[in-house]
Order: C-alpha cells, then sequence, then structure tokens
C-alpha cells in the first residue's frame, strides 16, 4: 500500500511579476483586477494599498482569493483625487510571510470638457487705467491651458483669440471707448471646451 500527499512548492520572492493587473479607473476610485489564481495559484491573500505620488502610502488592505471567480477584484474608496498620479501596489502575502509588491502606475481622470460651461460661474472683468483690461475666472481642476476670446459687444462682433494662459486671470489692452465681452476656452487632457462667454460686457474709458 502507499500514502499520497500533494506539495505545493513556495513562490518565488519577485513571484508578483507574473501578475498583469487591469486597471478601471474613474476620476475619483480605480478598480483593479487580475488572473490570482492562473499566475500564482499557491497564493490565497494579497495586501494592497494606493500612494499618492508625493505622499506617504497607508496601510494596504487585505483581499482575499475567492476561486469560485475567474479574477480577484479590488476597489479603492471613491476618495482619490481626479488627475492626479498614484500607484497600485499588490504584494502576495505566501503563509504570513510578504512577498516583493507590484508596483503599477496610473492616473485618475480629469473631469469632462463638457462641464466647464458649468465650473465657470465666477467671472469678472473690469478695465483701469489706459484702457487695460483685466479678466478673470474660476481656476478649472485639472485644466492645462487657458485661451482669452474678445469680441466687440456688436451684432457683428466675432471671437477673436487674444491670448493663452496657464492662469486664471489674463490682461489685455483695448480701444479707448468701445466696449468688449469675452470668453475662455479651456484645454483638459488635450480636448478643447467650446468658447464659455462671460454675461458682463466691459466699456474702456
Amino acid at each position: 500500500e502507499e500514502a499520497t500527499t500533494i506539495v505545493s512548492t513556495a513562490p518565488g520572492f519577485y513571484a508578483a511579476e507574473k501578475l498583469e493587473p487591469s486597471l478601471s479607473l474613474t476620476t475619483d476610485s480605480l478598480t483593479a483586477t487580475w488572473k490570482a489564481f492562473e499566475k500564482l495559484s499557491c497564493v490565497k491573500k494579497y495586501s494592497v494599498a494606493i500612494c499618492k505620488e508625493g505622499s506617504a502610502c497607508p496601510e494596504g488592505r487585505e483581499v482575499l482569493r475567492n476561486d469560485a471567480m475567474s479574477k480577484l477584484t479590488f476597489t479603492s474608496e471613491a476618495n482619490l483625487d481626479q488627475c492626479s498620479d498614484y500607484t497600485l501596489h499588490i504584494k502576495p502575502i505566501f503563509n504570513g510571510k510578504s512577498l516583493d509588491e507590484r508596483i503599477v502606475p496610473f492616473r485618475t481622470l480629469s473631469q469632462p470638457v463638457e462641464d466647464v460651461a458649468r465650473l465657470l460661474t465666477s467671472v469678472e472683468a473690469e478695465a483701469g487705467e489706459e484702457q487695460m483690461i483685466t479678466v478673470r475666472w474660476d481656476a478649472i481642476q485639472c485644466a492645462s491651458k487657458y485661451e482669452v476670446f474678445q469680441k466687440m459687444n456688436t451684432y457683428e462682433g466675432e471671437w477673436e483669440k487674444i491670448g493663452s494662459s496657464k492662469e486664471n486671470l489674463f490682461k489685455s489692452k483695448g480701444v479707448p471707448c468701445t466696449e468688449y465681452k469675452y470668453g475662455v476656452k479651456v484645454t483638459i487632457d488635450d480636448q478643447e471646451s467650446e468658447v464659455v462667454e462671460f454675461d458682463k460686457a466691459i466699456m474702456t474709458k
């Protein structure tokens, strides 16, 4: 007669490199899935953390493998900052000991460029000395560039681009005794919004 037993070899210290997590992102959260059983069949427990670039990493959250599912899924809390750089840290745990972690960089999504018109709610323009006009507007998170447009406040007036800025402020010199209207186009993740027109018209001295 004979006795039979199943022996499982331990994973290598760098076994996490076999994992190929698939990431699904929103503006404030992350869902990561990976083939845990297929890639590391001997590992049933992971410690998963999300670290923001330039900040200390929080303690990892324990995630257990469910053999009834083809993939293991980790979902973050919806408290990430939009358009920000993070790293996902997946650390396998075998027999109570941590192995080397798999680190995957990612960036959360930005708000849709279609939201710009709704977000530009507080804008103002004022005329100063020597026909200098200062235009200010709400800073839009994740915006990489603002383009400023001007038109004469007449029926035939057409938008003319007068400059661009990385800040939410722009100064322009106008023609004396002329009424202008202003608008701003915002670029987010290489996508441009429409020109958002400011309600108030400005008359130079």
